[in-house]
């Protein structure tokens, strides 16, 4: 049974001051990891052995459009925390990405699948209440999302037990801080499943942040393998990162309201060919439209609108001078705006692209700029277009490493194979 946790640590966190002290401790030697779950892999609770490849990527893809849509009306609207209240920006049952955890100690151990959102502030799950009561409600907390799923309960801090990647065992981390909700009407939730949300967002009470008064340094990292692959990956923390061959930095920029990793993009390349966007392009406007950040629950990376038609309008021109021939692909069925037919050599013709950001150039290979439909002899540009914002997707993340330094507000990055990633 998880415990109530004192009212007046719930009132910081209710009017979304850190729980976690200024004056950081020094990070003890402790490393967490556990698997990663992608949502159509067979480890999943909810995948469908009777989908075809294809099939489970538009699935994936349209699961994800429903999370945008609601992410990109909700940037004009004050979504952040009140005294007893939570608005998400987010829907519920909107992550690619899964994580299995154990909660409580000995017979009053139970597991449970956690949605991974790199967007979200707070850690919650559906539990029995306790028989405490709260004083004048302030440990109490409701959070409404934009799908309309709502949930509310009692802020608790119990023990959390992660499966180790080094073997069957489970390693254990007391008195982290999460909603015990026992009071939830959740719109699109599968059979149960996900039971609530690991929020890994920038926000005092954040799963990552919390773990440095636990022994931890304050950096959680992932490397996601190709969309579809069977092999495992894990989610990182502290000491059990390893970053290997060339490193990159770029600052992440906390927002007002949001716990977002914006990062600062200046331009892209498609090829060798910088596209030259005006300076404010992707800046986040005083409205909280606008700006880049990175999220591993969107499939395939968004681009404000007039920025999308003008990388468009770059790549048309890639394929025209190189006689592809370009088709409708919603005739084919297929989601994206811009597909070419297979010639012989495409695969070599297909261009990189460089995300040119702060003080660091992320490079992108073809592979992950294009989505390859072997089954209808074409490929199409796997991105898309958003009215209010862009973001990094988990599609143009594969094979990279992202290490995020929740303390120091930076996002480094290094390629490297991810289909590795269990050793």
């Amino acid at each position: 049974m998880a415990k109530t946790i004192y009212s007046h640590l719930t009132f910081l966190l209710a009017i979304s001051i850190p729980l976690i002290s200024s004056a950081t401790p020094e990070p003890l030697q402790r490393s967490l990891s556990f698997k990663l779950i992608y949502r159509d892999s067979p480890e999943s609770p909810t995948y469908n052995p009777n989908l075809t490849k294809s099939q489970r990527f538009e699935e994936s893809l349209r699961f994800s459009e429903n999370r945008l849509i609601q992410l990109n009306n909700s940037q004009s609207m004050p979504m952040g925390y009140e005294i007893t209240s939570i608005r998400s920006a987010v829907i519920y049952h909107s992550a690619l990405y899964m994580v299995f955890v154990t909660i409580g100690t000995g017979n009053g151990t139970i597991g449970y699948y956690l949605n991974m959102d790199t967007s979200s502030g707070l850690t919650w799950t559906q539990c029995k209440p306790c028989n405490y009561h709260c004083i004048n409600s302030l440990c109490h907390y409701e959070i409404a999302y934009a799908d309309g799923s709502h949930t509310s309960g009692t802020l608790s801090k119990d023990t959390f037990g992660f499966r180790s990647s080094h073997g069957d065992h489970f390693e254990f981390v007391n008195g982290l801080i999460f909603g015990c909700s026992h009071n939830s009407h959740l719109v699109a939730s599968n059979h149960g499943y996900p039971s609530g949300i690991m929020a890994l967002g920038l926000s005092g009470e954040s799963f990552a942040r919390q773990l440095i008064n636990h022994g931890s340094q304050a950096r959680f990292s992932y490397c996601l393998p190709p969309i579809g692959s069977v092999r495992i990956s894990y989610l990182r923390f502290g000491n059990n990162i390893v970053q290997r061959g060339v490193v990159q930095t770029t600052p992440i920029v906390p927002a007002q309201g949001v716990h977002f990793h914006y990062i600062i993009l200046n331009d892209i390349s498609v090829g060798t060919k910088r596209v030259g966007f005006e300076p404010q392009m992707f800046s986040r406007k005083p409205n909280g439209s606008g700006g880049f950040f990175v999220d591993s629950s969107t499939l395939v990376s968004r681009l404000i609108t007039p920025a999308f038609e003008l990388v468009k309008k770059v790549l048309r021109s890639y394929f025209r001078h190189r006689n592809l021939v370009e088709v409708d692909p919603h005739q084919y069925g297929i989601s994206f705006k811009s597909c070419w037919l297979f010639q012989p050599g495409y695969e070599v013709l297909m261009p990189t692209m460089t995300l040119h950001l702060q003080g660091a150039e992320m490079s992108i290979a073809s592979k992950n700029v294009f989505y390859i439909e072997h089954e209808k002899g074409l490929f199409c540009f796997a991105i898309l277009p958003l009215d209010n914002l862009s973001i990094l997707g988990a599609y143009q993340q594969v094979n990279t490493r992202f290490t995020y330094d929740v303390l120091h507000s930076q996002l480094a990055f290094n390629p490297e194979d991810c289909e590795h990633d269990s050793h």
